[in-house]
């Protein structure tokens, strides 16, 4: 994004206010943060200290925490939403405090940081955690109309072989129907249960999840390209509320994945787009289709 001085200025003036020193306004962190650091969105709490190899920061701001790790030729900005916290745990020790931030995608353990931000930082982390308690709390389900017909075959009726093939993928396209029926198609990770319902995690403010709302028909594509093999679903999504459940899929589909000894998180984390929210899709009918087999 593109930086002028006036938000620079709140920037800096938000980080004094959350506690920051002369040496933190120093560091590679602090003065990347009024280039991702959105111009309605506000500081509130930061840490910053030692890892178990090097130095980090935490920011918490009034929308999402972001972990940053910035060395030369080295940038890693790692963003979290408040649903993906789990707690927060300190000890202080004279001017210093070690902090753990607890996640569900793992811990972010900071040492030396100093007291007065982690002070500050722990209540605010603590604050949100009450509010995203409040928020997850199970709500009212309402499809909009027209009322979906009852789903026609059953997800019963899928065969041994799509069941597994299901279970044994995890990235796939869902297209939804937009306004004035424009369709829209994104790349999500899933993961099904023994009924084969899929489920996906997005968040409310995302075009999916406001297509879902207003119509719940949905198409559900996964391929397998070193196989040939492609699965293309219809079938009917709304949001979940059944919280274990919710819980289980945000552990499940949000973990992160290691490839050549890096964690990749899912893309859905790095959108700032509204709170977490779970969509089950019931499916309606279904194609497997083999292109070895098929001439």
């Amino acid at each position: 994004m593109k930086v002028n001085d006036r938000h620079s200025q709140r920037i800096h003036d938000e980080l004094v206010a959350a506690g920051i020193t002369r040496y933190g306004l120093l560091k590679r962190e602090a003065a990347h943060l009024p280039k991702i650091i959105h111009e309605d969105e506000h500081i509130h709490g930061i840490a910053y200290g030692l890892t178990e190899r090097d130095s980090a920061m935490i920011v918490a701001t009034d929308r999402r925490v972001l972990y940053l790790d910035h060395k030369v030729l080295f940038h890693k900005t790692d963003e979290l939403t408040y649903d993906v916290v789990s707690g927060v745990s300190y000890n202080y020790q004279g001017r210093f405090a070690g902090i753990v931030l607890h996640t569900r995608l793992g811990n972010f353990k900071l040492r030396f940081v100093n007291s007065t931000c982690a002070k500050r930082f722990v209540k605010y982390i603590e604050a949100r955690q009450i509010e995203t308690e409040q928020s997850l709390a199970p709500k009212e389900l309402s499809l909009p109309d027209p009322t979906p017909p009852a789903p026609q075959p059953s997800t019963s009726q899928l065969t041994k072989e799509a069941k597994a093939f299901l279970a044994t993928h995890e990235i796939a396209t869902l297209s939804t129907v937009g306004e004035e029926g424009k369709p829209h198609g994104a790349t999500v990770y899933y993961a099904s249960d023994k009924n084969s319902f899929i489920y996906v995690v997005t968040k409310d403010q995302t075009t999916k999840a406001k297509d879902i709302d207003r119509y719940p028909y949905v198409a559900f594509t996964v391929t397998d390209a070193n196989r040939m093999q492609t699965m293309q679903l219809d079938g009917i999504a709304h949001v979940e509320t059944d919280t274990s459940i919710t819980k289980h899929m945000y552990e499940t589909i949000l973990r992160p994945r290691f490839q050549d000894g890096h964690a990749q998180l899912a893309p859905i984390l790095h959108l700032p787009a509204g709170e977490y929210e779970v969509i089950v899709i019931e499916p309606i009918s279904y194609k497997l289709t083999d292109y070895k087999t098929t001439g």
